[in-house]
């Protein structure tokens, strides 16, 4: 099986999957990591980047709690 080519595909089989509806993330970040790894298949950096930009795409409030936290 060949896996999406482009970031548009994953939003859309993230939509399609249920793991967003109504333009936002429903699901809790393993469980997107999870249906990364296994049924698209990629490596856990991969992942955490694809989920990084569904979280922009969807203007995810977890990104303002992630800028605020100190390093």
């Amino acid at each position: 099986m060949e896996g999406p080519t482009r970031v548009e595909d994953f939003f859309a089989l993230a939509n399609k999957k249920g793991l967003v509806k109504d333009g936002k993330i429903v699901a809790k970040h393993s469980e997107l990591l999870a249906w990364l790894k296994s049924d698209i298949g990629l490596g856990h950096g991969h992942a955490n980047a694809m989920i990084l930009y569904l979280r922009i795409r969807t203007n995810d409030p977890k990104l303002k709690q992630m800028k605020k936290q100190p390093r």
